[in-house]
């Protein structure tokens, strides 16, 4: 049983890093790009992959991680588990937290330029430029949970 837990385990944890990577890309491309019509699309695309990937696959892999931790007889408090799942948590809250709003604010700015007939703006470059900030901090929690994960530091 413990390899079901631990297949599904690892197939969101794939799904999470799929997500993280997929926002992390579009919200490098936000800060370049100048064309309303644009952004609108590209921050609606980071809300999908957000919204459908990264927060059920987020939500799964820490269910699955618990119980296969139950399984195995590893205890949650265990530093390297223990700071897996508390990293884990801070990025899908600061996700939902800072960079769903900007991402929500991004998309309503543009749409209303795109609405009164402005085609380039860079008036959404600093929110922008927050957002990318928040992906490149998320790419680093990301890479300090496989570190986690893999090499078990004192495990």
């Amino acid at each position: 049983m413990h390899e079901v837990m631990r297949y599904f385990h690892f197939l969101f944890a794939f799904a999470l890093m799929a997500g993280a990577g997929a926002t992390h890309i579009v919200s490098l491309r936000l800060r370049c790009v100048r064309n309303t019509a644009a952004i609108v699309q590209l921050a609606s695309l980071r809300s999908l992959v957000a919204r459908a990937v990264l927060m059920p696959a987020a939500a799964l892999t820490i269910i699955f991680g618990i119980g296969l931790s139950h399984m195995l007889g590893h205890s949650l408090t265990r530093p390297w588990l223990l700071t897996a799942l508390v990293a884990t948590l801070v990025m899908v809250l600061a996700g939902m937290m800072m960079a769903a709003p900007a991402t929500r604010k991004i998309r309503q700015r543009a749409q209303e330029l795109a609405d009164s007939g402005v085609k380039e703006t860079d008036e959404l470059k600093p929110l922008a430029g927050i957002l990318a900030a928040y992906a490149w901090s998320d790419f680093l929690v990301t890479a300090l949970i496989i570190y986690l994960m893999v090499v078990k530091p004192g495990g």
